[in-house]
């Protein structure tokens, strides 16, 4: 997929004859039309360097070939059942972690679902679970046995708020923070500056509080902190995830340089 640009359509299992494609402000189903430029999507990979969702797969954001805007989700709509919506794609700038994607494992006849790079439980979805002409694209939970479901089809990424991500890598040990999406628990993993990047280990800074302090930021979900577990800072305190609390003299971080 590196430095794709070629256009495709992006169509789904229950009804080939219909592609994906942008009206007005929002993302539709429509009558396949090869001469409709609304109906072209780029799949751009350039410029989120190595970066994976959970299961490996490299990830990836939709750029629509008329408006040159991204398929988005927005983060306030995270819910059993939301549209998409569209936003200006500025990869040479910077690619916010909302406006990627990842694929599913391949399924019969060259489809795959394609899913949310936060949370790969949320695909593209045929909402209300029809798949005709006017049908709104939208998210849903991931139903890989669904035909209105499966679809053909780190450089400079930020969070939702603009901010660089970045990994946080111990000198000593060349092993990374992971978050484990299972029990929200940190643990360190082999962290290879020239293989993939899973998103669990890419976090961002908050805002700059007072004498430069911050909050380090879980990448997929900025509410979510790095944070002294028990509410205290001492010798041995473990360290983990908690609500964001910026206001808490456990919870923001400051970042020296070692000569």
């Amino acid at each position: 997929m590196q430095g794709a640009r070629q256009p495709m359509r992006i169509y789904c299992r229950e009804d080939t004859n219909l592609n994906m494609a942008v009206r007005g402000n929002r993302v539709l189903l429509v009558r396949a039309n090869l001469d409709d430029e609304s109906q072209h999507w780029f799949l751009e990979c350039d410029n989120v360097g190595r970066l994976t969702d959970e299961e490996g797969w490299p990830a990836f954001a939709l750029v629509n070939r008329t408006t040159g805007h991204a398929l988005v989700y927005w983060p306030n709509t995270m819910s059993y059942e939301a549209e998409v919506g569209l936003a200006p794609y500025s990869g040479h700038v910077a690619v916010e972690v909302s406006m990627l994607w990842s694929l599913g494992r391949p399924l019969d006849g060259g489809f795959s679902e394609i899913r949310i790079l936060k949370n790969v439980e949320y695909t593209l979805n045929g909402l209300n679970g029809n798949v005709q002409e006017g049908t709104i694209v939208g998210i849903y939970w991931s139903q890989t046995n669904a035909a209105n479901a499966d679809y053909s089809a780190m450089g400079r990424v930020t969070d939702d708020q603009g901010r660089r991500a970045f990994a946080l890598v111990n000198v000593g040990t060349k092993q990374a923070v992971l978050l484990n999406r299972n029990n929200f628990k940190l643990e360190m993993a082999p962290y290879n500056d020239g293989d993939r990047v899973k998103i669990s280990m890419l976090w961002s800074l908050g805002v700059q509080l007072a004498d430069g302090y911050r909050e380090v930021r879980v990448l997929r979900d900025i509410s979510m902190t790095l944070n002294g577990i028990g509410g205290s800072v001492r010798k041995g305190t473990e360290v983990g995830i908690y609500n964001s609390q910026p206001g808490k003299v456990n919870a923001v971080w400051k970042f020296d340089p070692i000569d």
